[in-house]
């Protein structure tokens, strides 16, 4: 029955069900006695239920229209497209035309029917088998094969994509597949979907990039094929066949279709046929390219460069590779050799450093920093001139990085001579002097000659090592174009000669055996590196003019030593301390000098000038602007480290501690020593102290310093500006007592002991809170103070003296004056005195150990332990069954409390405390009514009437 039954049909079923089961319980049959399909009947019961009959219009039919009879089992199927399965509510449908005896009505949740032939059950409903279709009448009929006839789609043959086609035959789909007789199926044509077909017409595939799109991918031809016009896949044409487009040629061989002759051929702007091995198009220089394609003789397929910043460029273009160039016709040709012909530079190679010559046209070295070597046929670096390794240098070179003292390739490497060999005019490396040479060849510079097999001078000349040059001596004769005279001399005419001779300069004379030439005194002079012209011994060039030296005097423009003390004289000049006197001898100055008998000479007083170091008072140095040396004209007399000058000129040494003064420079200056009002040398009270171990000035507490020694001790020198202590000390470094180890310091800047028990010597090395006791800086009064190291105090006991401006008391105690008008520790209101420490009384305020209200155990007030009291609920109380006592100040036991017999009085009055029968010990008991008393209601012992 279909899904959309009418209502009528369901009211049938309903009312066959109630015949049944009238009949049924009225009527006991047998199966043998039912009718079969087509047989006469009269009502539902003759009709044989397990084949689904029913009597419809007085015979038996299939029970529902949704079935059909089947002749070889003899029952009715459900056919194709209806429901066979029933659940829930349906199930009463399927009840109606079961046998009341079938096992299927005992099923609970479903009832389920069986199909017709060929085909099956699926997801409730019944579907022809694979291979088969549903007819018209309700069968499955086995679909039609190629070329049978048809006459629905359904018919022929779905897994090889068959259709009914108008001719009433099964047959492909014409407009995207035709039949594959070797694989007995449609496949589909170029440009149809790969989803539609599992196979593409011949010379066609179906491209793998599509499987994770696959309603996307299409048939396509392979490669080496075109898709024609019938939509068929036909072979690309080679080289002069016939097309019509560029799709029909082969693009493997670069070839396109001429617009002109339609044929197929190279493209002649962008590349060439090849006839003999690749029989197809190479692409010129310049024209893209791509793995896959090849490029004309001798150039390579790369990158045509970068687009932005590192992204290489996806366009490829043909380029000629390692020495060819570009020709005319777009091909490669080989570069040029040298004296090869050439239009620019790229037709040259420049592996040899070779260049087109614009003029000659032809490929040669660039003269101005190569020169061409025909034994190794390339261009070679001249000295001085960029390379990039040592053979591409000239002979006698190597390629050196400025610098570095072994060779060195960078991009700052230049060709510089080995050595033993000197740079020519021209560039090349030649043997220099005292090189190895071979008479033979011309290997040595040009102004030296090869004699005994060095590189020496010539005849008449010698080498000068400051000029790295040979010279020719004085009087030797030369010529003006070539020759070097010795320095400061010309080629000039000899007197009363024509010959030509070097000779000295105006106001220059011969020295070192006519191999030099020196100024006079009084004539320019030089002491540079590029113009030499030295003085004539003794004398120096001062601002360019040659002056003596400052033991020397002038004499006939030379330079003469001045004369000792005695030695005769006529002019001032002439001896060493200027002055000369009225005898002609030389003398001391008396205003610069005094005579001195060791030495037998003049030795200058202090702040004199001095032109030697020997020429100072003892214990001073002839100085010049804080230097020893050299000696100048600023020099003077200076004392030396130690010493002072004293009023007649002379150095002293200066005085030590204690030691009497007039002044303070006469005083050492390395300890802060000063001449102090009573004469002698003291330490600077304001910032330092004398210390008698050391014995020298130590700085004091909060005194500048420059290093941890010049503090006092238990001081350190530190930067205030500075957390951490560092070596290096500022000026802004100040000596400070170290307050972590325990010092502090005093009012005179000392640094003294500030910790209990610290080590000491004396009552002055503790801090005024502490006094010294056999070594240890101790409270000052040990028998009434403890001490605190929480305040890192001394603090008085109770009745302990005390000073009521710092009222260093035990804890809950006060300063106050007694009325013998001496100040001591007094326990406050409300607390006792305990061992000599204030604790709480009865009913005071107290908190308990484990309080939330404490963060530590100092902070807990304690009640009296002597009473004993104990914090009760924020107060001091007495324990279970006692009660306290204000007379006796303390806590008694009630009747039955627990006691210590041998404590007296603690028992309330008319009860003693028994001991415990039995027990070793005698501390323990309870407090019980004596005779003659007994115990009332509140625990207390009332005497007995």
């Amino acid at each position: 029955m279909n899904l959309n039954t009418p209502l009528l049909i369901w009211v049938v079923f309903f009312f066959f069900t109630s015949v049944i089961a009238v009949e049924q319980a009225t009527t006991v049959t047998t199966t043998n006695d039912y009718a079969n399909y087509g047989e006469p009947c009269t009502k539902i019961s003759e009709c044989d239920h397990s084949a689904y009959l029913t009597c419809i219009n007085g015979s038996c039919q299939c029970a529902l229209q949704s079935m059909k009879f089947d002749d070889a089992s003899s029952s009715c199927w459900m056919i194709p497209g209806e429901k066979c399965i029933y659940k829930g509510a349906e199930m009463s449908i399927g009840m109606a035309v079961l046998d009341p005896s079938s096992e299927e009505r005992n099923i609970r949740d479903r009832i389920s029917f069986r199909c017709v032939s060929n085909a099956a059950c699926e997801d409730g409903f019944c579907t022809c088998d694979s291979g088969y279709f549903a007819t018209v009448n309700g069968t499955c009929e086995r679909q039609h094969e190629y070329g049978e006839m048809c006459t629905s789609d359904n018919s022929c043959r779905s897994s090889l994509h068959l259709i009914c086609n108008s001719d009433g035959k099964c047959g492909c789909n014409e407009t995207n597949s035709e039949f594959d007789v070797a694989h007995g199926l449609c496949v589909g044509l170029p440009g149809s979907s790969c989803f539609d077909f599992e196979l593409c017409a011949a010379n066609a595939y179906c491209p793998s990039f599509g499987i994770f799109n696959q309603y996307d991918v299409k048939c396509t031809c392979k490669n080496g094929y075109f898709e024609t016009a019938n939509r068929t896949c036909e072979p690309k044409q080679g080289s002069r066949a016939p097309c019509s487009s560029n799709h029909e040629c082969r693009d493997d061989l670069n070839l396109v279709c001429d617009p002109k002759w339609k044929v197929c051929a190279c493209n002649e702007t962008t590349h060439i046929y090849e006839a003999v091995l690749v029989q197809g198009c190479l692409a010129l220089v310049g024209s893209s390219c791509n793995e896959n394609q090849n490029c004309v003789p001798h150039a390579d397929c790369t990158h045509s460069g970068f687009l932005n910043g590192n992204v290489l460029a996806r366009n490829n273009i043909c380029k000629c590779g390692y020495g060819y160039f570009e020709g005319k016709n777009k091909t490669c040709d080989k570069k040029g050799e040298y004296d090869g012909d050439c239009v620019d530079d790229s037709n040259c190679r420049e592996d040899l450093k070779l260049m087109c010559n614009k003029i000659t046209n032809r490929c040669t070295c660039n003269e101005s920093s190569h020169t061409f070597d025909r034994s190794r046929k390339r261009c070679l670096s001249l000295a001085g001139t960029t390379c990039e390794r040592n053979e591409h240098c000239v002979i006698n070179s190597i390629c050196r990085s400025p610098g570095y003292l072994y060779p060195r390739h960078s991009p700052k490497a230049v060709c510089t001579c080995k050595d033993g060999f000197g740079k020519s005019a021209d560039g090349f490396c030649l043997g220099i002097y005292g090189s190895k040479c071979e008479s033979w060849t011309n290997s040595c510079k040009s102004d030296l000659t090869c004699r005994n097999g060095e590189c020496t001078c010539k005849a008449q000349q010698y080498y000068d090592y400051t000029r790295e040059a040979c010279v020719t001596y004085l009087n030797a004769p030369c010529t003006n174009e070539s020759t070097t005279c010795v320095a400061n001399a010309q080629c000039t005419k000899r007197e009363g000669s024509s010959d030509l001779v070097c000779a000295c300069n105006p106001g220059t004379v011969p020295m070192d055996g006519n191999k030099k030439c020196v100024s006079l005194v009084g004539e320019k002079c030089s002491e540079g590196e590029t113009s030499y012209l030295p003085c004539v011994p003794h004398a120096k060039c001062v601002a360019g003019y040659c002056k003596c030296s400052l033991d020397y005097f002038t004499t006939n423009a030379t330079c003469e030593r001045k004369r000792g003390y005695s030695q005769k004289c006529t002019v001032s000049e002439s001896c060493e301390d200027n002055f000369c006197d009225k005898n002609g001898h030389c003398g001391c100055n008396s205003t610069t000098s005094l005579y001195d008998p060791i030495k037998r000479t003049c030795v200058r007083l202090a702040n004199a000038k001095c032109y030697d170091l020997r020429d100072c008072v003892p214990n001073a140095v002839c100085r010049s602007h804080g230097r020893l040396n050299p000696v100048d004209e600023d020099a003077v007399c200076i004392c030396k480290e130690g010493y002072f000058e004293s009023a007649n000129g002379t150095c002293e040494w200066k005085r030590h501690f204690g030691e009497a003064c007039t002044e303070s420079k006469q005083c050492q200056d390395v300890s802060d020593l000063i001449c102090s009002v009573h004469g002698r040398c003291e330490c600077n009270v304001t910032i330092s102290t004398f210390d008698e171990t050391r014995r020298t000035c130590l700085r004091l507490h909060g005194s500048s310093c420059s290093s941890n020694q010049h503090c006092v001790p238990n001081a350190k020198c530190r930067n205030p500006m500075y957390f951490v202590h560092f070596d290096n000390f500022s000026p802004h470094a100040k000596c400070e007592c170290e307050k972590d180890l325990g010092y502090t310091n005093s009012t005179d800047g000392r640094c003294i002991i500030d910790y209990y028990g610290g080590s000491c010597d004396n009552s002055q090395s503790c801090s005024s809170k502490f006094i010294c006791e056999e070594g240890k800086c101790v409270c000052q009064y040990e028998d009434h103070q403890i001490y605190d190291y929480k305040t890192r105090n001394c603090i008085s006991l109770i009745k302990g003296p005390c000073d009521n401006s710092t009222n260093l008391c035990v804890k809950n105690a006060h300063c106050i004056n007694t009325e013998d008008g001496v100040a001591e520790c007094r326990c406050k209101q409300g607390f006792i005195g305990v061992d000599r420490r204030c604790e709480l009384t009865f009913g005071q305020l107290c908190f308990h150990k484990n309080s939330r209200n404490t963060s530590n155990e100092e902070t807990i007030d304690v009640c009296d332990r002597i009473s004993p009291l104990k914090c009760v609920h924020g107060t001091c109380q007495c324990g279970g069954f006692q009660f306290y006592d204000y007379e006796l100040k303390k806590c008694r036991g009630l009747v039955g409390s627990r006691c210590d017999p041998e404590k007296k009085d603690f028992c309330t009055e008319g009860a003693t405390c028994e001991a415990y029968r039995g027990l070793a010990t005698k501390r323990y008991g309870r407090c019980n009514c004596m005779k003659g008393y007994f115990a009332d209601d509140n625990r207390s012992c009332t005497a007995i009437l």
